[in-house]
């Protein structure tokens, strides 16, 4: 049985991919830029490598079990500094270690998302 209409070389690239597994899924993950001949190409030579010992045979890799979870959920701590921001700022800016970079006025022509008429609630503080 044939596919109709005919599959894209890109999704013949991108259903071979999805069927690998470790470790030649990360090895191949970069290639999916190329033909679908470049990818089978590569695939024989991980497995070369692998055969060699040139690359170790992964394991799978575990799936989270919930997406968005962190495993350390720990939020990090930092020492305080002993002053305000504003206060380091100008430290620094007086010792010459940081300066202000301004930015040039934006000149026509304009992108289209530009509108010079627009507020917003953060410039009027």
């Amino acid at each position: 049985m044939q596919v109709q209409p005919p599959l894209l070389e890109k999704e013949t690239t991108m259903l071979f991919i999805n069927t690998l597994k470790a470790p030649f899924i990360t090895h191949m993950i970069e290639s999916t830029t190329k033909s679908f001949a470049d990818i089978v190409m590569a695939g024989e030579m991980i497995e070369n490598a692998i055969r060699g010992g040139k690359i170790e045979a992964g394991k799978p890799l575990k799936v989270r079990q919930e997406s968005g979870t962190r495993q350390n959920s720990k939020k990090p701590q930092f020492t305080p500094i002993p002053m305000t921001y504003n206060e380091l700022y100008q430290s620094l800016f007086d010792a010459h270690v940081v300066s202000p970079f301004y930015l040039k006025l934006l000149q026509p022509p304009f992108p289209k998302s530009y509108n010079e008429n627009a507020q917003y609630e953060y410039h009027q503080e």
